[in-house]
């Protein structure tokens, strides 16, 4: 024992105490004494004191130990009190222990008192646990018997026969009896309509054998012969034998819950022909109704899925929200009404428009759910494919209108241009070589090259180029520039080509597609910094409506494509949006223009052709570009002509040009080559001019975007005066699609601004003299 012992002392002899503390001192390790010898001072200390052992003196002048038994019993019941004499008999000792005494012992045999006190206190201890788990089992019978009492379901024991041994308040209620009385002694299987349920008798064996029954539904007898439905839950009770002592049954009144079954029963029968799937659970989302739309939409019959939890066979996904979320709001509102994306038997994403409703009994009660689902998926496909269409549609809006605002900027820079290098050509032979000038003069002839390349790309981007198209093999032209793309993207990315055998010819411009790929290969360099993989495919397809349902741009029929794949960084969905766009770039500063990909998809598209992309971030990009197939074999790619010194000559030219500054140039140019310049600001002033002038003028120079009349226009009109009239076209651009079109067939001539001097006179005199 760790605490110490608190013993009592009723002893009026000091010596006699003195005796007993060191026999006990000897049994126990830890204990303290008090001694008392008068009936105020023993009260006094069982209340302050609280003694844990009491030894009294059988017999003292002002007090006895018969009395300090009785007292103590009185006060501190659970104290044992051992009786301590000198001399007693065989009678007092019995009258003592009646008493209620722990033990005595005799001063005589005082050597035992310490083994009488281990012994009191071990019965001490043992009484005060008895008295614990007594006081327990009584809490425990108390608490079970108001926990029966008031519960509503019923409850009932038997004896193994199955006579009525013990019913609970709500079972005299289920049944309509008044009094216990009234029950005990009857058998429980008077209760259940065997007729209807002959399987019960065996039901009662199974418990007899040690079994149980759970949840079982019944059709139950009352006191006046009516019935009601009961779901019936049995187990047994057994000795320490292993014997059946009792059964003890578990009813619950389920009327309610089995007219609202039959309800939901006969409503699913009703709906087994709607065209919308319906799905009906309990208030677990158990399937209890599926019906003939159902099936159909999920591929699911519904012998496999009644009984299923929901979530495991429709395995429905919320957009934007969980199905907790769904299943709160369905019990706060009553209904849920949205959009779900659920699974068909062989996986298939299914849309849904679904409206799932509590079902409630007449008291409000909710019972289960009933929902009515529709696919959507075609709807929602047809949806996703229009706003695609919409979005290509916004994109190739804008896309245009950057084009337009790009090629406009390029054709009056091209201008300026014209000008900043003409200029710089006269000024340049009229500097002598030593002059310090003439450096000065090389440095701005330079930065109108640059910005010369930079119009290039724009009119490219914005489809306003003069191309050289020609029928071309592009397994060809991407075999020609497989050393130099090797050269262009490092020797730590590893180049590629998976070329289609007989690949089908395309019309285009060699240099131009040229421009494409090497673009392409640059901005897959870029992306792959420590290297990596460049592959180039080339492949014959067939683009039928399908596609062109969700590519607006994209060309009919038979195709080439030619895909350009990079093991790079990727893109994230807002960079691929903007990638074609001009100026827009993800390298940091002075590391690009932002016309790379913008130049390649104006080549494209000015070719009539399509190009996409495809990226993710960490999963490199893939470049799409499809280019309608020629029926045409191909011809040869151009070779560089070797230029030579351009001679003049004497014949007479209309030069019409609205911006000044270049006419004048131009004007002085021609004339030092021996040319007779007429010059005209306009169309109209350039057909008086040609009307007024005596003699045949042998070549129109003119500009073709020009206000009032253009210079195809004016071309036609006076080469329906004079139809030997030859005519050369000088532009930064055109949009003009009959110009362009004459172009393509090699019907007319044309000069690209910005030009110099040389090469103006160049083309004049080819023109002349061809």
């Amino acid at each position: 024992m760790n605490e110490s012992i608190r013993i009592l002392l009723v002893e009026d002899m000091p010596t006699d105490a003195e005796l007993a503390q060191r026999e006990i001192r000897q049994a126990l390790s830890s204990c303290v004494f008090q001694r008392v010898e008068t009936r105020e001072d023993y009260l006094a200390a069982l209340e302050t004191f609280q003694p844990d052992l009491i030894i009294s003196d059988y017999s003292m002048p002002h007090f006895d130990g018969l009395t300090a038994l009785k007292l103590a019993l009185e006060c501190v019941p659970l104290t044992p009190v051992i009786i301590l004499t000198g001399a007693i008999n065989e009678d007092t000792a019995v009258e003592c222990m009646k008493a209620g005494a722990a033990d005595y012992v005799i001063k005589e045999h005082i050597k035992r008192l310490g083994q009488a006190v281990i012994h009191a206190l071990e019965q001490k201890q043992i009484h005060q646990e008895r008295r614990r788990a007594e006081e327990a089992l009584r809490e425990s019978e108390e608490r079970y018997r108001t926990l029966v009492h008031t519960l509503p379901d019923a409850i009932v024991a038997t004896d193994p026969a199955g006579n009525i041994t013990y019913v609970s308040p709500a079972t005299l209620h289920f049944y309509d009896y008044e009094t216990e009385n009234e029950v005990l002694e009857r058998n429980i299987l008077e209760w259940v309509h065997v007729t209807y349920h002959p399987q019960a008798l065996d039901h009662l064996e199974i418990v007899l054998a040690g079994g149980s029954i759970a949840h079982k539904e019944y059709l139950l007898l009352k006191k006046d012969g009516s019935t009601f439905f009961g779901e019936v839950s049995a187990s047994c009770l057994k000795n320490s034998q292993g014997e059946v002592i009792s059964i003890i049954l578990v009813m619950r009144d389920i009327s309610e819950r089995k007219q609202a079954e039959e309800q939901l029963l006969f409503q699913a029968n009703l709906l087994q022909n709607v065209s919308d799937a319906i799905v009906a659970t309990d208030l677990t989302f158990v399937i209890t109704g599926w019906n003939l739309a159902a099936e159909a939409l999920y591929g699911w019959p519904a012998r496999e899925v009644i009984g299923q939890p929901v979530h495991k066979i429709l395995q429905t996904e919320i957009p934007h929200a969980q199905p907790e979320q769904m299943r709160q709001r369905l019990f706060e509102r009553g209904i849920w009404k949205g959009e779900v994306i659920q699974k068909h038997r062989d996986g298939a994403a299914i849309n849904i428009l679904a409206s799932v409703s509590l079902i409630k009994d007449s008291t409000g009660k909710p019972m289960g759910t009933v929902g009515a689902l529709r696919d959507i998926t075609e709807r929602k496909q047809a949806e996703q494919a229009q706003a695609k269409l919409e979005e290509q549609l916004r994109q190739a809006q804008k896309m245009e209108s950057i084009g337009r605002l790009a090629g406009g900027v390029a054709h009056d820079f091209n201008n300026l241009l014209t000008v900043i290098q003409g200029y710089c050509g006269l000024m340049q032979a009229q500097i002598p070589g030593e002059s310090p000038l003439l450096e000065d003069l090389k440095q701005i002839q330079r930065a109108g090259e640059r910005a010369t390349a930079l119009t290039r790309h724009l009119l490219a981007f914005s489809r306003k180029q003069i191309l050289a198209p020609t029928t071309l093999d592009l397994n060809s032209l991407v075999t020609n520039l497989h050393k130099m793309l090797e050269r262009l993207i490092g020797e730590d990315i590893t180049l590629s080509t998976i070329l289609q055998p007989e690949l089908w010819t395309i019309t285009a411009d060699p240099g131009q597609i040229e421009q494409v790929i090497m673009n392409l290969a640059v901005n897959a360099r870029d992306a792959m910094p420590t290297g990596g993989m460049l592959t180039i495919e080339t492949s014959n397809v067939q683009l039928d409506e399908n596609y062109l349902r969700t590519q607006l741009e994209a060309p009919s029929g038979p195709c080439v494509l030619l895909v350009v794949t990079d093991t790079g960084c990727g893109m994230d969905e807002s960079t691929r949006a903007q990638i074609f766009e001009p100026f827009f770039t993800t390298k940091e500063l002075g590391k690009g223009t932002g016309l790379g990909l913008a130049t390649a998809y104006g080549i494209i598209k000015q070719s009539g052709g399509d190009i996409t992309v495809y990226s993710e971030p960490g999963r490199g990009a893939t470049f799409r570009i499809y280019l309608p197939a020629s029926q045409t074999p191909a011809s040869g790619l151009p070779v560089p002509q070797a230029t030579s010194v351009t001679r003049g000559g004497n014949e007479t030219i209309l030069l019409v040009e609205d911006e000044e500054t270049v006419r004048r140039l131009a004007r002085t140019a021609l004339q030092g080559k021996g040319y007779t310049i007429l010059e005209a600001s306009h169309g109209g002033a350039a057909l008086s001019l040609f009307k007024q002038h005596q003699g045949l003028i042998d070549l129109l120079v003119t500009d073709v975007v020009m206000p009032q009349m253009s210079g195809r226009e004016l071309a036609e009109q006076l080469k329906a005066l004079q139809p030997q009239l030859k005519v050369l076209f000088m532009s930064g651009y055109t949009d003009d699609a009959i110009v362009r079109h004459g172009l393509l067939a090699a019907e007319v001539e044309y000069l690209s601004k910005p030009f110099s001097l040389n090469v103006l006179a160049s083309k004049v005199r080819e023109v002349l003299d061809k």
